[in-house]
């Protein structure tokens, strides 16, 4: 989503709001922040505490259904939805 923030989801559990806990220059370190279910909830996350985030991101999460369910997901395990911004 940018520099310091990426998504990602666990299986068919939820989303995850992911921050960069290494600083720029060293090999990237992601580390969960918070842990939605809701929409909703993870829209207000990114507006609370991405700081700036490319409108088109937005717009593709709002595209996604109201709930995470098992229909996100075929897959188990962390995978990372949107594309990292360039380092």
């Amino acid at each position: 989503m940018n520099k310091g923030w990426r998504l990602a989801h666990e299986g068919s559990l939820q989303w995850i709001l992911l921050r960069r806990m290494s600083k720029l220059g060293k090999p990237a370190k992601w580390g969960g922040r918070r842990f939605h279910v809701e929409l909703d909830s993870l829209l207000r996350s990114i507006a609370e505490l991405c700081g700036p985030v490319d409108a088109s991101v937005v717009e593709t999460i709002r595209a996604w259904p109201p709930r995470y369910g098992p229909d996100f997901s075929g897959q188990a395990g962390i995978t990372t939805l949107l594309p990292m911004a360039a380092e």
